[in-house]
């Protein structure tokens, strides 16, 4: 664990969590690495608490942030900087921390996300090919990584989140099956933490 200027942190907070694709990245460096790059970028002075979790296959930490602006008030977090911010710096800091990732790390990434209970860049991916909330067959086949949607699709169907039907050759989605995704990955999120904490 890991904790700085927790004595100073208002209730309001926000909260996110590092989760490094590679194992080996020092979680107490990623975090300070990246408080300060937040900083340097926006100019706010932050207060924050993190905590290292090495019970789940997957390390990872979570950090509740706030602080002041330039002007001295409540930082606010905007969506696109939480978003696409933060998610920008921390792989950026990651490549400085381990250099660029093989082409078999990227594939054991696209692997494991086949299987996730949780919005991935595989379903993103399906997103953009999907008409009436449906996807041929033909269609899948034709994709590169085919291997890779398929195995997706099959865990999507396992998830109620996705039908086959055979007479039409289509994969037929329920509708929002992306939202249901995202919620179900915050919630597993918050209950991770919240056990790891009890």
């Amino acid at each position: 664990n890991m904790v700085t200027n927790d004595s100073l942190l208002s209730e309001k907070q926000f909260r996110f969590i590092l989760s490094p694709e590679n194992q080996n990245t020092d979680l107490r460096v990623l975090t300070e690495e990246l408080i300060k790059r937040i900083e340097h970028e926006t100019g706010f002075n932050l207060i924050w608490i993190a905590a290292e979790h090495y019970d789940k296959p997957h390390k990872h930490v979570h950090i509740s942030i706030n602080g002041t602006d330039l002007n001295n008030r409540d930082v606010v977090f905007q969506r696109e900087l939480m978003k696409f911010g933060l998610r920008s710096y921390a792989r950026d800091i990651c490549t400085e921390m381990n250099g660029l990732r093989t082409k078999e790390e990227i594939k054991a990434t696209q692997s494991r996300s086949c299987n996730a209970d949780r919005f991935t860049m595989v379903d993103k991916k399906l997103l953009c090919y999907l008409r009436n909330n449906s996807i041929t067959k033909k269609k899948i086949m034709a994709m590169a990584n085919t291997t890779l949607y398929y195995s997706r699709l099959q865990h999507l169907i396992s998830l109620n989140l996705c039908s086959f039907d055979s007479s039409k050759e289509i994969f037929n989605f329920k509708k929002d099956f992306d939202k249901e995704l995202k919620i179900y990955g915050r919630y597993s999120s918050y209950i991770t933490a919240f056990s790891s904490l009890a």
